[in-house]
């Protein structure tokens, strides 16, 4: 999202009142002629955060807790690889746009990547190369990229083992069953 736009967004974000998700998104959608898609998807991420107990810079665990329901939202506007990379640039964009909110979020963000992931929202390929490409801003972006995109490999590769061990269960009791 243009840094203008973004501007725009963070305003309307903050502007938004109470904190019931589905009157976020339908206040969202109603921008859509002048935001675009990925601007309501931006809006809906940061008004959505914006509500976040200890807000602009919750705790993690009070984030990841406040990122979860968004996600169906998510769903339901990201489309293709564009769309990914939007939503990744938005994410960005909510993470980095207080200072201090990268220390208090930081640990949270594998697993909201991984949500993003687990939730078919955003494809494992976008999600690694966008990780690689904004671990090359700075060094302090480059090193919260780095731990993200370690962190969020080894959650996937933790998913995949415990669905490769279910499947191997389930094969064993049907062929208990048989």
């Amino acid at each position: 999202v243009a840094t203008d736009k973004l501007e725009q967004i963070v305003k309307m974000a903050a502007g938004f009142g109470g904190s019931d998700l589905n009157a976020i998104v339908a206040e969202a959608d109603k921008k859509e002629d002048q935001l675009k898609a990925d601007g309501v998807v931006a809006l809906i991420l940061q008004a959505g955060m914006h509500k976040a107990p200890g807000a602009p810079c919750p705790e993690a665990v009070i984030a990841l807790k406040t990122f979860r329901p968004l996600l169906p939202f998510f769903k339901d506007r990201v489309k293709g690889e564009e769309g990914q990379s939007n939503l990744l640039d938005s994410f960005r964009d909510w993470i980095s746009g207080v200072e201090g909110r990268i220390d208090s979020v930081g640990p949270a963000v594998p697993k909201m990547m991984f949500h993003l992931y687990d939730k078919d929202i955003v494809d494992e390929e976008v999600a690694l190369a966008w990780l690689t490409k904004h671990s090359a801003a700075n060094e302090s972006a480059q090193k919260a990229a780095e731990d993200a995109k370690a962190a969020y490999e080894h959650v996937v590769a933790e998913s995949e083992d415990v669905s490769s061990k279910n499947a191997e269960a389930q094969e064993v009791a049907q062929q208990a069953v048989i």
